[in-house]
């Protein structure tokens, strides 16, 4: 079982990197939810959360690979 308080430790930019996402200097990269051409998707590092500001799905470490993989809150 894992500790839910150990896994929001990881930072939320490198989540994203080992997803395969690329994280620009300007915390944003291309929303893989949508058809995005210019990076909508926001990452708040002091909250360790992101936002799209286009299709406006958001959430925590949890949601985002949830989200990107297709699977269960207990797979992620």
């Amino acid at each position: 079982m894992y500790d839910l308080e150990e896994i929001k430790k990881i930072e939320i930019e490198d989540v994203a990197r080992k997803l395969g996402m690329k994280v620009d200097k300007g915390h944003t990269a291309l929303c893989p939810f949508h058809a995005d051409i210019v990076p909508s998707l926001h990452f708040n590092k002091d909250k360790q959360h992101w936002k799209c500001y286009a299709c406006s799905k958001k959430g925590d470490q949890i949601t985002l690979v949830k989200e990107y993989l297709g699977i269960s809150f207990n797979a992620a």
